[in-house]
């Protein structure tokens, strides 16, 4: 999801980028899944979603929303983060969630797990 641009055919930058997506891969590792985020949130975008899917059925797992943390907090002195940017876990939903996926930021959104089924 993008801010809306001036005028037509403008590349979208990662500036214009408000919430970025992804439905993870079983091939995915953990450490593919954090140089992506880190470069997710190096780059400035709000938003990061994860969709993991179940293993033994079509069926989707795991919902998570991250939002963009760029303060670091008191850290000892002599200490600095590694990166200026992070995302931090802001909502997680399963299909246990009888009232399916629901968050307002970065706006509202609201999705039954029927509306997620495959």
């Amino acid at each position: 999801m993008f801010r809306c641009l001036s005028s037509p055919f403008q590349d979208v930058r990662a500036t214009d980028t408000r919430l970025v997506g992804e439905v993870l891969s079983p091939s995915n590792t953990q450490s593919d899944m954090e140089a992506k985020k880190a470069r997710y949130a190096g780059a400035g975008i709000p938003w990061y979603w994860q969709v993991s899917l179940a293993g033994a059925e079509s069926a989707i797992a795991t919902i998570r929303a991250y939002g963009l943390e760029t303060d670091s907090g008191p850290l000892p002195d002599g200490v600095r983060p590694l990166r200026q940017a992070n995302y931090i876990l802001a909502g997680e939903w399963t299909p246990a969630d009888p009232d399916g996926v629901h968050i307002d930021f970065p706006f509202p959104i609201t999705i039954p797990w029927t509306e997620l089924e495959y």
